[in-house]
C-alpha cells in the first residue's frame, strides 16, 4: 500500500517524511515492486498528480506584492513568480532516467508558462534537454554555464557576475564548484543570485559547494536554497578527511551570505536512491531542528511565499 503524500502543513509532516523516504528506498530499487525502470511506477504517479496540480495552481496564485511566489518542484528544482512573470530553475518535467512518458505533458505545460529557465549544470537531475527544446521552440530564453551553453540550441552563456534583467527583478550567476568535486573544472556550474526591485534577494545554488565560494564574489542574502547532506569529503561523517559536520559547513555559508532563512533541497533525488542512498529526510529534519536559522523543506508541488 502506499504512503500519504507529505504536506509540509500538516502536525506530522517530518513522520510523513519519513515513512515516504522508508517506502521509497524499500520499494523502488532493483527488482522490488516500484523498480525505477519499471512503468508505469506508483511512487512517481504520487508525485506527478501533486506537481501537476500545484503548477496549475501556481499559475493562478498571485505572488505577494514585492515578494516571490515560489513553486517547489522535483529534486532542486524551483519556479519563482514575480508579478506575472515565472522563471524556473533546474526543472525536470520528468526524471526522463528510467524512459518514462510525460503522460501529464508538463513539458508543454511549463515551456507555455515561464518567462525564462535558468539551469546550473547539466546534470540529468538538473537539466532535461527536452524541456530546452520545448522552451527554444518556443523562443523562451534559457541560460546556463558558458562552457555548456553551446552542447545546446539557443542556449544563452553565463558567466560570472552576468545578469539578466526582467524589470522587476534580476537573475546573476557566478562560477562555482560541484559538490565532492576538487576543482571548479571538474563540472561546469553556475549558482544564481536572485534580486527584487525592493532589494530582497536569495540564492540558488543547485549543486554548488557552498563552502568554497569566492567572498569577493558574494554578498548578503536574505534566503539561500542548499543542496542535500554534505556539500564535500570534509564534512562527512567517518570520511578519511572529515574535519567537520554538515553544521560546520553551513556555518561557513552563513558566515558569508547572512541568510535569514534556509531552503533545503535535492533530498529524496530518486536516482541517487536508486543507486544506494538514503533518501536523507531523517538528515533534513536534523538540521531543521537544530540550525539556529529558519530553516525548511518543501514536496514537490507545494508553493510558499518568499518577502
Amino acid at each position: 500500500m502506499i504512503v500519504e503524500f507529505p504536506n509540509s502543513q500538516s502536525k506530522s509532516y517530518f513522520i510523513d517524511l519519513l515513512k515516504l523516504g522508508e517506502y521509497i528506498e524499500n520499494t523502488s530499487r532493483s527488482g522490488n515492486e516500484n523498480d525505477f525502470i519499471k512503468w508505469p511506477n506508483k511512487i512517481w504517479k504520487l508525485y506527478e498528480k501533486n506537481m501537476h496540480l500545484g503548477f496549475l495552481s501556481f499559475i493562478e496564485t498571485q505572488a505577494p506584492n514585492d515578494g516571490f511566489l515560489v513553486l517547489q518542484w522535483y529534486n532542486s528544482g524551483i519556479f519563482v513568480k514575480f508579478g506575472n512573470k515565472i522563471v524556473g530553475f533546474d526543472i525536470l518535467p520528468v526524471p526522463r532516467y528510467y524512459g518514462w512518458p510525460d503522460e501529464k505533458e508538463l513539458t508543454e505545460l511549463i515551456a507555455s508558462n515561464i518567462v525564462s529557465l535558468f539551469i546550473t549544470h547539466d546534470h540529468r537531475d538538473h537539466c532535461d534537454p527536452l524541456l530546452i527544446k520545448a522552451c527554444y521552440d518556443r523562443h523562451i530564453p534559457v541560460y546556463m554555464h558558458e562552457k555548456q551553453a553551446s552542447d545546446f540550441t539557443g542556449v544563452f552563456p553565463m558567466g560570472d557576475d552576468c545578469t539578466i534583467n526582467f524589470g522587476n527583478f534580476t537573475v546573476t550567476s557566478q562560477k562555482a564548484c560541484h559538490v565532492w568535486r576538487n576543482n571548479i573544472s571538474d563540472v561546469n556550474l553556475c549558482y544564481f543570485t536572485v534580486s527584487s526591485a525592493n532589494d530582497f534577494n536569495f540564492v540558488f545554488f543547485g549543486d554548488a559547494d557552498y563552502t568554497k565560494v569566492s567572498r569577493e564574489l558574494s554578498k548578503a542574502a536574505d534566503l539561500v536554497f542548499i543542496t542535500w547532506r554534505n556539500p564535500n569529503s570534509k564534512y562527512e561523517d567517518r570520511n578519511p578527511d572529515q574535519i567537520g559536520n554538515t553544521f560546520d559547513a553551513i556555518k561557513l555559508m552563513t558566515y558569508i551570505f547572512k541568510p535569514k532563512r534556509i531552503v533545503l533541497e535535492h533530498y529524496g533525488e530518486f536516482d541517487h536512491i536508486y543507486k544506494g542512498f538514503g533518501a536523507g529526510f531523517d538528515h533534513a529534519i536534523n538540521l531543521i531542528n537544530n540550525l539556529e536559522i529558519a530553516t525548511s523543506i518543501y514536496m514537490p508541488g507545494e508553493q510558499f511565499a518568499l518577502i
